[in-house]
């Protein structure tokens, strides 16, 4: 699978949630040498399904620590902030909200020059 696959991957969890998360766990369970960035879009779906649609949200958090290692590694940006909103949503499920403040502080003007790299305005 090829790192746009991987993020066409995570682009469908908005829109079908649970298949995304069952390919996302059958690629990790079942491919060995899959590539990092791969792995990382995987990881990330799982996380966000945790996060936004089980019961379950703290079972995000060794999901999102993996990708954002993975995406750190990478340099993707576009990966690691999604990584640290995860975070802060994880952070507010821990009713830990300076913590989230302070993630979503950090995110806001990183992800805001992120937006105008990519489509050369804001977001």
């Amino acid at each position: 699978m090829s790192d746009d696959r991987a993020a066409a991957l995570w682009d469908r969890h908005f829109r079908d949630p649970e298949g995304a998360f069952a390919e996302a766990e059958a690629l990790l369970r079942d491919a060995d040498d899959l590539a990092p960035g791969v792995r990382a879009w995987c990881e990330l779906t799982i996380a966000y399904n945790h996060l936004f649609f089980t019961a379950n949200p703290r079972e995000a958090r060794p999901w999102i620590a993996a990708a954002a290692g993975h995406f750190a590694a990478l340099d993707d940006r576009r990966g690691a902030l999604l990584t640290e909103i995860g975070a802060a949503r994880l952070a507010i499920n821990d009713s830990s909200p300076i913590p989230a403040r302070t993630a979503c502080s950090r995110s806001i003007p990183k992800h805001s020059r992120c937006c105008r790299r990519r489509t050369g305005s804001g977001c």
